[in-house]
């Protein structure tokens, strides 16, 4: 007697391009929908999955949490609170330099994120990169160049140069910190203490910055 067992499953999410310019965007759909994916009881992670339904926006919380796993699973080194709160003024600019939400629609709309904003939209004037494509590349960066650095803490990586400039304030000369650059993609910046006691900033790309390690 045979019998005869039917057997389905939901694959992991797939994306096709059919250039390695287009990595970034479909690591991004695959991060998003692995992240994200609806199911259909909320409250019970081993229940199965609605195929094809993901959320367009998600809150702030549920992001940084995946962008730290990722990061984590390619360094061995998940983001601390300093690069948290860098990540999210780079996401949201209008949340910067003391601005307060004005009501509970605008607070609302700082804590949640769209996949357009996270993947797609250029958030700062004259950026020509996404917000995706510049945390993708800084992780390959570390990844691929820089893994002993990024783990024992010697790159700061993801902070503002503002808050660079802030922490260097009343250093001795030579002291400096190494931070992704905020206006090249896979590039590191050095903020330093000049002789003169005036920050300055060294722009280093992929290359410089295996020469330097």
């Amino acid at each position: 007697m045979r019998y005869f067992v039917q057997v389905w499953t939901l694959s992991c999410p797939v994306s096709i391009i059919v250039h390695k310019c287009q990595e970034p965007e479909a690591h991004a759909l695959i991060a998003w929908d692995n992240a994200f994916g609806c199911i259909k009881d909320p409250t019970n992670c081993l229940t199965e999955r609605i195929p094809f339904e993901v959320p367009l926006k998600v809150s702030w919380e549920s992001l940084v949490e995946m962008l730290s796993a990722k990061f984590e699973q390619a360094t061995g080194k998940g983001l601390e609170a300093f690069q948290i709160e860098a990540l999210k003024n780079k996401l949201f600019p209008e949340a910067q330099h003391g601005h307060s939400p004005s009501d509970d629609t605008e607070t609302s709309a700082l804590n949640e994120v769209s996949f357009d904003r996270f993947s797609k939209s250029a958030r700062t004037v004259g950026c020509r990169f996404s917000f995706w494509e510049w945390f993708y590349a800084s992780m390959k960066l570390i990844e691929k160049h820089a893994l002993r650095e990024w783990r024992s803490g010697a790159i700061y990586g993801f902070i503002s140069r503002r808050d660079a400039e802030v922490m260097l304030q009343g250093s001795s000369p030579g002291v400096f910190i190494v931070r992704f650059a905020s206006s090249s993609l896979g590039s590191m910046s050095i903020t330093f203490v000049n002789r003169g006691e005036c920050v300055i900033y060294l722009l280093l790309n992929c290359y410089e910055v295996i020469g330097l390690i």
